[in-house]
């Protein structure tokens, strides 16, 4: 169920399908419209009832955005963002991506890794600039040029090379940026004090994606550990949303809430955001989590 493509690019192509009465279709590579439809109306209801700033950032699949690595027929993951724009296109705060992303990629640029189903840091980076931009705060947005780009790992092997056993592919490096500040942010994970940002310990592991936020966490926040007063951005997300946080931080204090949790449902926004006394909302959320899961169709 995996792709090779050009340049050692791989890409899961079959997904457990999530249909609008329930039932789930085990490897397909297909959509249950009506299923995606309730999804977008969703979000698009939970925006358009909130006063606050709220910014909808569905992350692609490498499907999506690394289409031309691939000589596979692109039709279900054109349809698919076709559909989210109609639904969506309307809502303030939709960041239609996918298309940054695939000119990105076809220019030679890394925005996802090869071997794994998240984007690179420098993928993270570009959905920071859209996010601040969403938000109206593009003179805020700090260049590229301002990081020190630090290199920690040439040996990433992630998810879709697991998956795909085609282990003559070469693996990814993984890329911290860095702007000499990072002791002044506290951050925590389910209660307990993380080391900072990055847990340089899963880089000896399997899972070096972990590396960013400690991995997988119900609740996570990040403050200025000088007290400094600042606006909170409650960001519901699944794992992509790790490697933007240390980006989101320079300008928030953060809340995410791990809207893939086993343990909590976190789809009430509108209750977590009056909790975490909200200044501005932030969705990121993959493709692949709105065509398998009903997360998304639950929000409220």
């Amino acid at each position: 169920g995996v792709l090779l493509g050009r340049d050692g690019y791989l890409a899961k192509r079959r997904f457990a399908m999530r249909c609008r009465d329930g039932r789930i279709l085990p490897d397909i590579d297909a959509f249950d419209e009506e299923h995606v439809r309730d999804a977008a109306r969703a979000i698009k209801r939970v925006s358009d009832g909130t006063e606050l700033p709220f910014s909808i950032f569905l992350t692609g699949r490498t499907l999506d955005v690394a289409a031309s690595k691939f000589s596979y027929p692109s039709a279900y993951s054109d349809a698919l963002l076709s559909l989210l724009r109609e639904e969506l296109g309307g809502a303030e705060g939709y960041i239609d991506s996918v298309p940054l992303y695939r000119e990105k990629t076809e220019a030679g640029e890394e925005v996802y890794y090869r071997t794994d189903h998240h984007w690179t840091t420098l993928g993270a980076y570009y959905a920071y600039g859209e996010i601040l931009r969403s938000f109206g705060m593009e003179e805020e947005i700090l260049p590229a040029s301002a990081f020190e780009r630090v290199t920690v790992s040439d040996a990433f092997y992630g998810t879709s090379w697991s998956a795909g056993g085609m282990k003559f592919v070469s693996p990814d490096t993984i890329e911290l940026w860095l702007l000499g500040d990072e002791d002044r942010y506290e951050v925590t994970a389910d209660g307990r004090t993380l080391e900072g940002f990055y847990s340089y310990r899963y880089l000896e592991e399997k899972d070096q994606y972990s590396l960013f936020l400690d991995g997988t966490h119900d609740v996570v926040t990040v403050k200025r550990r000088d007290g400094v007063e600042r606006p909170t951005l409650v960001l519901f997300k699944d794992s992509f949303a790790n490697s933007v946080a240390p980006f989101l931080a320079r300008h928030f204090d953060l809340v995410l809430l791990n809207l893939s949790s086993v343990r909590t449902d976190y789809t009430n926004v509108t209750a977590y955001c009056e909790e975490y006394g909200a200044d501005y909302v932030l969705l990121i959320y993959t493709l692949e989590n709105v065509v398998t899961t009903n997360k998304m169709n639950r929000l409220r």
